[in-house]
């Protein structure tokens, strides 16, 4: 089995550092954090060029025919902030445990 090298690019979405990673043999799509760690994976089912346009398209005040990508960024975000508030959490010593 030969592992095509992927697409990737950063992008930055409300100050979140997020890595596009797209595997054209498969068309694995991965989002993940600066670290490296996955975030989310799904498929897309088109061309590079068309996700990078997609992606450019998200800032535009026109519709995004890509309404699915939009939402999984946007839930992204969402577990983000959840992510660094459990963090901080945790580094201050407070639980929600009752």
């Amino acid at each position: 089995m030969i592992a095509a090298r992927p697409c990737s690019a950063t992008c930055v979405v409300e100050g979140v550092p997020i890595v596009v990673r797209f595997y054209p043999d498969s068309g694995a799509l991965r989002l993940t954090d600066a670290a490296g760690r996955c975030l989310r994976e799904s498929r897309w089912a088109d061309t590079w060029r068309s996700l990078m346009t997609a992606l450019n398209g998200l800032d535009s005040k026109s519709v995004d025919p890509n309404v699915v990508l939009r939402i999984m960024v946007e839930d992204l975000l969402d577990c983000a902030r959840t992510e660094a508030a459990d963090a901080a959490s945790r580094s201050s010593g407070t639980t929600d445990a009752a």
